[in-house]
């Protein structure tokens, strides 16, 4: 009848609870006693055509051992499917329950008289972690199993400890490092049953992640690899423009795989084209995510012919050139919103034949642009018409789209009758306005004496940040200017 009531306890316990219990249960010979979970473990894997769960192999939580006490007698009962049931009481009596039963309780024995099976039965057990959240590309979790640690980078894959714990010690499992804290199942810790543990580790969504692209500006044909944190690559061939002779060409880039936001990258330049010479000017390193445009490469021949004409026709010689300036840079400067790459641009004098359309009978000033390979000749007039007398000593502005140089052509702006050199400025945001004269006074009064604009050289970016103002810087020694 005792049996009967316990059997009925155990029923509506299994119903109703939910708590986890922790008994120790004596076991004659064993240096200590024996968690009660690792005893039901025992007796599931004795009788496993009754009490073995769908995955024998995998403990993947800890088993509901549910505790409860009748007339002054504690048990512990783990419920299984259809109504079955194993239990130990704190005297270290194993019970059945179930259809195997005939709803009686039915005894398999004693710790006591059992306990050389148990002790002989005992065997390691593989303790693995298997993560259960999601993993981001690079991520890496390590965790501790005495004195053994393991790293885990997938998720949903058990990865198990070199070595086991055997059945009846102790063991926890506590994570070692990553990028995040984690979550572990209520069995990282316990005594290891007859069943192979499996931890899971919850660790929470990873950040999330971006694609770093840029853009790259090259001459045609250029084959360069990029690099970033001195792993991931890309190898990059700079097409033609289409329907274009442009000798440049911008292309965009991107790297595989995506950086994680919130992470810092650098980007360097592995291998550049022969005879080039290549840099990342803009955002070589940050944190992810970048802006669109923050990344930016340019490539450019080591050695440059800029003395030659827009289509390459014509070349001038050492011997025809000199008074080489140059301009243009990565960022903004002075007035100017934008930034066109640094030494981009270039001023120089040349009497070669037919550069620009020059006739070569004076040294005249050219204005180039190394991007786009168009070669101007700016000492000439609104209408085109080159300078009749030599034109030298340019300077260049820090953005590279104004020149000053001195002039003894008198044909470059209306007016120009005082017999002497002047000082000139032309504008490549306004080539409509034609060159402008600074050597004059107020009212347009022209200089009566020597004028230079030697100075300017070493105060362009200055001139630069007030060219409405007009703020030429010439030396003069005439008056009234």
């Amino acid at each position: 009848m005792k049996l009967r009531y316990v059997a009925l306890s155990i029923k509506s316990l299994v119903l109703g609870a939910a708590a986890l219990a922790a008994v120790l249960v004596p076991i004659a010979g064993h240096a200590q006693a024996l968690d009660a979970g690792v005893v039901l473990d025992w007796a599931e894997y004795r009788l496993p055509s009754l009490f073995r769960t769908p995955t024998p192999n995998l403990q993947r939580s800890v088993p509901s051992n549910l505790p409860f006490v009748y007339q002054g007698t504690g048990y512990t009962v783990r419920a299984y499917p259809r109504d079955r049931y194993l239990a130990i009481s704190d005297a270290g009596d194993i019970l059945g329950l179930g259809d195997f039963t005939g709803g009686q309780l039915m005894g398999f024995g004693t710790t006591q008289l059992l306990r050389n099976q148990i002790l002989s039965d005992a065997q390691n057990q593989s303790v693995s972690v298997m993560l259960v959240s999601d993993v981001a590309v690079g991520e890496q979790f390590r965790f501790s199993l005495a004195g053994q640690s393991l790293a885990v980078t997938r998720k949903g894959e058990a990865v198990a400890f070199a070595s086991g714990v055997r059945s009846g010690n102790a063991y926890t499992v506590a994570q070692l490092d990553g990028p995040r804290a984690c979550s572990l199942s209520a069995n990282q810790t316990g005594a290891m049953g007859f069943r192979d543990v499996v931890v899971t580790a919850d660790c929470g969504r990873p950040p999330g992640q971006s694609a770093l692209a840029g853009q790259v500006h090259a001459p045609v044909g250029s084959v360069l690899t990029l690099q970033v944190n001195g792993a991931s690559e890309v190898t990059l061939t700079v097409p033609p423009f289409p329907g274009s002779a442009d000798g440049y060409n911008l292309l965009p880039f991107s790297f595989a795989p995506s950086l994680t936001d919130g992470a810092t990258y650098q980007v360097s330049v592995k291998a550049a084209p022969a005879g080039q010479i290549c840099t990342v000017y803009k955002g070589p390193t940050g944190t992810m995510p970048v802006a669109l445009g923050a990344l930016r490469v340019g490539c450019e021949w080591r050695d440059d012919l800029l003395s030659r004409s827009s289509d390459n026709q014509v070349r001038g010689t050492y011997f025809e050139s000199r008074d080489l300036v140059i301009g243009g840079a990565a960022g903004p400067v002075g007035g100017t919103r934008v930034g066109y790459g640094e030494g981009r641009f270039a001023a120089f004098v040349s009497s070669a034949v037919g550069l620009g359309g020059a006739s070569g009978s004076h040294r005249q000033v050219f204005w180039r642009d190394r991007l786009t390979g168009e070669t101007v000749l700016i000492s000439a007039s609104l209408s085109g018409v080159e300078g009749n007398g030599d034109s030298f000593s340019p300077a260049i502005s820090a953005d590279g789209l104004t020149v000053a140089f001195e002039s003894s052509a008198s044909n470059l702006v209306s007016g120009d009758s005082n017999g002497l050199r002047d000082v000139f400025v032309w504008s490549a945001q306004d080539r409509g306005a034609g060159l402008v004269r600074a050597s004059v006074g107020l009212n347009g009064v022209q200089a009566s004496g020597r004028v230079t604009s030697q100075p300017c050289r070493a105060m362009a970016q200055w001139w630069l940040s007030a060219p409405a103002q007009a703020m030429w810087c010439l030396e003069c020694q005439a008056l009234p200017l």
